[in-house]
């Protein structure tokens, strides 16, 4: 499924210019003109302020570090948190990533992105949680074959302080992960949500690709090409049965039902895990105070921790999503 979010477009009319004008302040927005840039000044200006003095903050944190160690990423580089000098720097970074996955551009999830990945090489054991971030960022971007093998990589290697980095490339987005008991529904409530929303946005694909586009189609290039620029990176296209399937002229409805009853499966997960959740995410508008300093699994705080982490942002970014879930609690309501 594509991005919703603009890329290189005027963050107020989000139209397409032959010339856009980079905030000088976040560097991560663009506008048209002056004119949009002033008039969308009221929306942008808090969150903007706030995203360059984090970035501003982290770069004097790593001034210090340099100044007082010019080889701490050498001699430091996978234990990072483990020295405590290093500690402020951490903390520095990751409110910036915060921040960046704030504003609703393709350039801020990005740069996030970038940030996040860092993080993860500067410690590999990830005190600070980075990791619960990174498949929601992903999704954002439309990047969901990823967002899926960096799931399955931190559950199965990375949590364990791996050696080898996101050593697990296209995994099986298709495959039934109610049954697998390494993958265990995605651990984290952040990665259970992304996994839902990953098989939601799956389902969707699969509707487009059945009800899109010519079944026996001859030519598999021709057809791959259609399918990405309708769908983009789409998680399909690196399913070969499915293709050789609809190449062939056959049915591709029982894939279609087969993700659909996963996601009955994992959303009563979910809803398990933590009762709030769904509910929750449905009612927000997004505006949430700040990420709190702690919580504990299946209370609301935790909810509250979820949905700031980019998660509300990749289920309001999806178009359907948020109706699916409505749909799905008043299917459960007693």
């Amino acid at each position: 499924m594509l991005s919703s979010l603009p890329e290189g477009l005027c963050l107020y009319c989000k139209t397409p210019q032959h010339r856009v004008f980079l905030c000088a302040g976040c560097k991560v927005s663009y506008y048209c003109s002056r004119v949009h840039q002033r008039a969308d000044k009221p929306d942008h200006e808090a969150q903007c302020v706030r995203t360059r003095n984090a970035r501003n903050k982290m770069r004097r944190e790593k001034v210090r570090l340099l100044r007082e160690d010019p080889n701490v990423f050498e001699m430091s580089m996978g234990v990072f948190w483990g020295d405590h000098d290093t500690r402020p720097y951490m903390q520095a970074r990751a409110r910036y990533i915060e921040d960046l996955s704030q504003l609703k551009t393709q350039e801020a999830v990005e740069a996030a992105l970038e940030l996040a990945f860092e993080n993860l090489e500067l410690s590999k054991n990830d005190n600070m949680g980075t990791r619960d971030l990174i498949p929601a960022l992903l999704i954002r971007v439309g990047r969901d074959q990823e967002a899926y093998n960096f799931i399955k990589w931190w559950q199965t290697n990375g949590r364990n302080g791996a050696t080898t980095y996101l050593d697990l490339p296209d995994q099986d987005v298709f495959e039934d992960m109610t049954m697998n008991d390494g993958l265990r529904l995605g651990g984290s409530l952040d990665f259970q949500s992304a996994l839902v929303l990953l098989k939601y946005r799956l389902a969707e694909d699969l509707f487009a690709l059945k009800h899109n586009f010519a079944e026996g189609a001859e030519d598999r290039d021709e057809l791959l090409d259609a399918i990405e620029e309708d769908l983009g990176p789409s998680p399909v296209i690196n399913n070969q049965a499915l293709l050789r399937d609809f190449e062939e002229g056959r049915d591709i409805q029982p894939y279609i039902s087969a993700t659909g009853n996963q996601l009955d499966v994992m959303f009563d997960a979910v809803q398990r895990r933590n009762r709030h959740f769904w509910a929750a995410l449905v009612d927000s508008d997004g505006d949430l105070d700040s990420l709190p300093e702690w919580f504990a699994p299946g209370n609301e705080l935790e909810v509250t921790a979820t949905l700031w982490q980019s998660g509300y942002a990749a289920w309001e970014e999806t178009p359907g999503a948020l109706d699916f879930i409505r749909g799905m609690l008043n299917s459960s309501a007693p």
